[in-house]
């Protein structure tokens, strides 16, 4: 007998059944923009401008972390989505675990090749002498947490393809509330600074990839983790690539925006442009997860009714995301606008320069938000 889950998919309303995924995806991602956030508050009051300027070199290799977990995870699951739909359970079982097979073997390759090559990297990436020692401390932390990482972000999407929106969100509350109770402790009580940041960040996305596990391994799920499964499979990952390919040149992308703009900020503004283009980033992906999750939450309704070849169900779904997608993305840049001084008091620690600097800056950085809805969506849909 079918699971209740999987019924819904393809019997229930279309606007319900998108408010059913996405919230939860909604309330989950958000909850994991916080650590960004969270540290970026911290280190902020903590550490100082200079921190925040460290933490803004080292996204762009979080960006690139993300940039593979979100092609491995999307990929695989739009096909699991598929396969569901065809009723290939077998099929589905097998993307499963192939994708938590590269999930490994990616984080044991970054995190060889990103210790070996964390100077430079941060270097290219906008560090001067100031703030290298502070961006090395933390990034050097989070990239030995990596597979943590990728596997509580990344095999999460699974767990919502499979029809459990909710389960998935909590594993990602869990870890964000973990995040922030460690960090004021790691920064404030054990005054380990940058990397009391990095350490509350992998610890607690250690915790929300146990959780993830823990899902798999109670024997509720759908799909079943096999350790005899998991294996490389060229014929698959060409499949999981091609269809997790425009979240990840999306992000690949952005990581190379980031690598210019701190270049010419360090060139041209210095550290505390940097500090300023940090607080920006943070609340771009404040706004954005939003969009992420909602097209999380759509992911296993287009790919179960495509696999079902119930097409007027997939049309409805798409053109509901966009729209709902879209006027998020206006309401988000209408309170920049309105509000860009409030947006920098948290990270600032009184440091009125980098306000002024930040305020001027946000407005014209956020300017094109309300269009990224519609590229993401449809990226995704296709």
């Amino acid at each position: 007998m079918e699971h209740q889950q999987i019924r819904r998919l393809q019997d229930e309303a279309i606007p319900k059944l998108l408010w059913r995924f996405s919230l939860p995806a909604i309330i989950g991602t958000f909850f994991n923009s916080l650590y960004n956030i969270v540290d970026r508050i911290f280190i902020g009051q903590g550490v100082g401008a200079d921190g925040l300027a460290a933490a803004t070199v080292a996204f762009p290799i979080m960006m690139m972390i993300m940039a593979v977990g979100m092609l491995i995870g999307f990929g695989s699951n739009a096909l699991i989505s598929i396969h569901l739909g065809e009723k290939n359970k077998e099929a589905a079982q097998k993307i499963l675990n192939q994708a938590v097979f590269l999930f490994v073997a990616f984080s044991g390759v970054f995190m060889i090749l990103g210790n070996v090559f964390l100077t430079p990297l941060l270097r290219i990436f906008g560090a001067g002498e100031t703030i290298l020692p502070l961006a090395r401390d933390y990034t050097s932390i989070i990239i030995w947490g990596v597979l943590a990482n990728i596997f509580s972000f990344g095999v999460n999407n699974f767990i919502r393809g499979e029809g459990n929106p909710r389960i998935a969100m909590v594993t990602l509350i869990v870890g964000a509330l973990l995040n922030m109770v460690l960090d004021p402790l790691f920064i404030f009580v054990f005054h380990l600074g940058m990397r009391g940041a990095a350490w509350a960040t992998v610890l607690a996305q250690a915790v929300s990839a146990f959780w993830v596990l823990a899902y798999y391994l109670r024997g509720t799920s759908i799909l079943k983790l096999r350790l005899g499964e998991m294996r490389f499979s060229a014929k698959l990952t060409k499949k999981v690539a091609a269809i997790g390919s425009p979240m990840f040149v999306m992000n690949a992308a952005n990581v190379f925006i980031l690598m210019f703009v701190n270049q010419g900020l360090s060139k041209y503004g210095g550290d505390l442009a940097i500090a300023a283009m940090g607080v920006i980033f943070t609340v771009h992906m404040v706004n954005f997860m939003p969009i992420i999750g909602l097209s999380q939450g759509v992911q296993p309704i287009i790919g179960y009714n495509y696999g079902a070849r119930n097409f007027s169900r997939v049309r409805e779904t798409l053109i509901l995301a966009v729209n709902t997608t879209t006027l998020w993305g206006c309401f988000a840049t209408a309170l920049i606008f309105l509000f860009p001084r409030l947006t920098f008091l948290p990270f600032s620690h009184g440091n009125e320069e980098l306000i002024r600097l930040g305020s001027h800056a946000i407005p014209i950085t956020l300017s094109q938000f309300p269009f990224i809805g519609l590229m993401v969506i449809t990226g995704n849909y296709f």
